[in-house]
């Protein structure tokens, strides 16, 4: 049975109110609070009751959480936890707490025989707990030669307890100095025991809310003879480095590169723990609601088990003893200084990790790039699409208000959209569903989120932009999809062409670099020409068709790869196909000099035109992003089938995922699927659909490019290598 919590306080009590309402341990019991209009609308959120008084609470209490400023700071907190001891009521007390006051706690809870435990949120974040756990273990065999602290003073409660922790034996906390210092930071000189301590402070907090002015939390570095242990930030890295020390030898160089002491051969720095901060949005949303929870747990276990009291004795000696140091801290740093118009000038570091980018070739940032930069681009340019999407209804009266309920078809008629583009209106729903912006119940759909404003819109393109552009593509294309988003009125109504947008002014920039110059274009345009050369390397005669070349984005990679390694003479034939004459004419003026190039004008989804083309007449199909334009796949893919020899390879480049990107500028380009697609109602093949559809063509899948758990799955495109059975 889950126990019943009552938290006291909702400014940082929402914190303590998340983490309980996500628990699996734990539930709300109610809210004690002045009952002001902030709080009743809170509890409304949480669904639980607002107490305004001792005497309305009920008798099913189990804990309590007091998230309320303490005596100290002219707060009633250590009143309401004493009272709420008193009446039975195991409480959990946010710091900090001055020394006397939590001896009056300690007091209360042993004359009413409950437990009694300060929130400490901090020992509980996972760098720090690591940092807290290495210094211990080489404390077992080396005492620190020093310490050097930065830190804001608003969290100096924290960092005692962290060092109280850490060195529990040295109880004499002894300011030898403090220098006063340039703005923003003081320096403090203090002796723990015989351990020299340096800390450089800020003592300033922001004229409205304190904590906004903070330039960090706390870091730590603890130096020993053999190296230094450093915290780098509370939810950052842990790292070590070792001490150099050079060898006394003749020839240093020459004699470390044949014969090296086993001490000099390990890393100079060892991280220890990355961090787990992620954004402010994360360290906000879960890794602090989840550092309270356990904050929670711990005094669940000392109501619960009696064996459990022996830390729980240790924890309140130690508590005791950091509030007492704490109090020399604060005496030391003084009043803090009082800053107006702290407000924070943002810079987007990204700026600066693209510029490097900027300098690499697609190999060289192919290589650099890591899932997570992978996955922040995608998600991030995904959120603006979905908001530009969202934005676009919003403009005609679609979800709002936001509690109303709206039938698809209401929505259509309030879009109006172009005939025949019904289908991205259908798309788009399902894509805000599926993305949770929306709720669907049969055929009404509700908004279930906030308004959104133009300048947000732009906001997240901007970062979407940054993120994408030199990493994952070239600008233009970023600002692409933006012009699409931009313009999605129109492209719905037909006043804007998607292909004026693709090619601006009839220039095929735009498109030659989104189809070769992303970075998924390039891996897919690489793994099919690399799949190409080395069919060439065993195979004779070789005759490869190209299916819907386009822009002859993968033409060209194929033939630079053939060159490179010499076998750029080596096919029997090369058979660029398109349904349009220009990209013919471009295609022949690049590779008419090849003796086996050859071109015609293919439709897919023309029999009499597939009918042209001798069956099994070529060893390899080339269909690269041409497919899902096709109304019905199976058909074309049948077709195509026919003329490939026996044993031949069929290669096949694809969006295997409803592409939000696609969703907002291509898909005006495409008509709606007669195929699966339509049953699933979606624009683009999945990976099973493609699979499906495969084995009823009798085509064999020897390999997908990229594999599912790649650094490139992320962006939702597949090169599928296939032989014809």
């Amino acid at each position: 049975m889950k126990k019943k919590l009552l938290v006291c306080g909702i400014r940082f009590g929402q914190f303590y109110l998340e983490a309980i309402q996500k628990s699996e341990q734990f539930e709300l019991a109610g809210i004690l609070t002045n009952g002001s209009e902030r709080s009743v609308t809170c509890a409304g959120l949480y669904g639980v009751k607002v107490y305004t008084g001792m005497e309305q609470l009920p008798d099913d209490i189990d804990m309590a959480c007091v998230v309320i400023k303490t005596g100290a700071f002219g707060g009633q907190g250590t009143t309401v936890a004493k009272r709420l001891m008193e009446i039975g009521v195991p409480v959990l007390l946010e710091q900090p707490i001055h020394y006397q006051e939590l001896l009056e706690c300690y007091k209360t809870a042993q004359q009413s025989r409950v437990c009694f435990r300060v929130g400490n949120l901090y020992d509980h974040l996972p760098s720090v707990a690591k940092f807290t756990a290495a210094a211990e273990h080489i404390m077992k065999y080396q005492q620190p030669l020093y310490v050097n602290i930065d830190l804001a003073t608003q969290v100096a409660y924290p960092l005692a307890f962290v060092l109280t922790k850490l060195f529990p034996k040295k109880k004499r906390w002894k300011v030898k100095e403090k220098a006063a210092g340039n703005a923003p930071f003081s320096l403090l000189l203090l002796e723990i025991g015989d351990i020299p301590v340096t800390i450089r402070a800020q003592n300033q907090v922001d004229a409205v809310t304190s904590d906004n002015y903070m330039h960090l939390f706390f870091a730590i570095t603890a130096g020993f003879g053999s190296g230094t242990l450093a915290l780098t930030d509370i939810h950052g890295a842990v790292t070590w480095r070792e001490r150099m020390t050079i060898p006394d030898n003749m020839w240093i160089p020459r004699d470390l590169t044949e014969d090296a002491p086993i001490n000099m051969q390990s890393d100079s720095i060892r991280v220890l723990s990355s961090g787990q901060a992620g954004s402010y949005q994360t360290i906000l949303t879960k890794v602090w609601p989840e550092a309270i929870h356990r904050d929670i747990e711990i005094l669940a276990e000392w109501t619960e088990n009696i064996r459990a009291r022996k830390d729980m004795n240790f924890c309140n000696t130690i508590t005791l003893q950091a509030a007492a140091n704490w109090q020399v801290l604060t005496q030391a740093f003084g009043y803090p200084v009082v800053c107006e118009n702290t407000d924070r000038e943002y810079f987007d570091i990204e700026k600066v990790i693209t510029e490097e980018y900027k300098t690499l070739s697609m190999q060289e940032r192919y290589e650099k790039l890591s899932v997570d930069d992978v996955r922040k681009s995608v998600v991030m340019l995904d959120q603006a699409c979905l908001l530009s999407i969202l934005s676009e209804f919003q403009k005609k009266g679609v979800f709002l208000p936001a509690s109303r309920w709206i039938t698809e078809q209401e929505i259509l008629v309030k879009m109006d959209p172009q005939t025949g583009s019904d289908f991205i209106i259908k798309r788009w729903l399902m894509a805000l569903n599926k993305h949770h912006f929306i709720k669907k119940e049969g055929d009404s759909y509700r908004y279930i989120r906030n308004t959104v404003a133009e300048s947000s819109v732009s906001d997240v393109w901007q970062k979407a932009g940054v993120l994408w552009s030199d990493r994952l593509g070239p600008p233009s294309t970023a600002d692409y999809f933006y012009q699409n988003a931009l313009n999605l009125r129109g492209l719905l109504d037909g006043t804007v062409s998607a292909n004026s947008l693709l090619f601006p002014e009839g220039r095929d920039d735009i498109a030659n670099e989104l189809y070769s110059k992303t970075l998924i274009a390039w891996y897919m345009n690489q793994t099919i020409a690399k799949t190409i050369s080395n069919y060439m390397e065993t195979n004779s005669n070789v005759s490869i068709l190209e299916a819907g070349a386009g822009t002859g984005a993968t033409t060209e990679a194929v033939f630079e790869w053939l060159r490179q390694q010499g076998q750029d003479e080596k096919p029997a034939e090369y058979c660029f196909t398109d349904l349009s004459s220009f990209f013919l004419n471009e295609a022949k003026a690049k590779y008419g000099h090849y003796d086996y190039f050859d071109m015609a004008v293919l439709d897919l989804e023309n029999k009499a035109d597939m009918g042209k083309i001798p069956s099994e007449s070529f060893d390899i199909i080339v269909a690269a992003g041409v497919l899902n334009n096709i109304k019905n796949i199976n058909t074309c893919l049948a077709l195509l089938k026919q003329k490939l020899k026996r044993n031949g390879i069929f290669m096949i480049s694809e969006a295997t995922d409803e592409s939000l990107q696609m969703l907002i500028s291509q898909v005006f380009m495409m008509e709606a699927a007669e195929d699966s697609r339509r049953i699933s109602e979606t624009t683009f093949m999945s990976g099973k659909q493609w699979e499906d559809v495969f084995h009823k063509s009798g085509l064999q899948v020897l390999h997908c490019y990229p594999p599912s758990e790649h650094k490139l799955s992320w962006l939702g495109q597949q090169v599928f290598i296939l032989r014809k059975e």
